[in-house]
């Protein structure tokens, strides 16, 4: 396995282990949508990099990723706005996101430079 899909797979790993121990402190009253929803994403996510790692075709599951990590940026925010997570909590969510989606982009074009080759 490359560098780059180690990296990315650690990286959201440990990304998805901060915030499912933030999911755990939302109020009862969201925690079957706003929770149960975010968790299931970010699982959903891990499994699809780890899908993707050991696929020969990748195309379909960067198309899935691009999306999912669009659906998490939102999930992310609208926690904010609601006041489940602080602002600092947040603001490391948006980077550690934003540094995956870099990570994802890096691997995803050399696969692209890759398969035109």
């Amino acid at each position: 396995m490359s560098e780059s899909k180690l990296l990315l797979y650690k990286k959201f790993y440990d990304f998805s282990l901060w915030m499912t121990n933030h999911t755990g402190k939302f109020p009862k009253s969201h925690r079957f949508s706003y929770s149960v929803k975010l968790e299931n994403l970010l699982l959903d996510t891990l499994f699809t990099i780890n899908r993707a790692n050991h696929a020969r075709h990748k195309n379909p599951y960067f198309s899935q990723l691009e999306r999912n990590f669009d659906e998490i940026s939102i999930l992310v925010r609208m926690s904010h706005d609601l006041k489940f997570i602080n602002f600092t909590s947040y603001e490391f969510a948006v980077k550690s996101i934003d540094e995956i989606r870099k990570i994802f982009g890096g691997w995803s074009k050399k696969f692209q430079r890759e398969v035109s080759n």
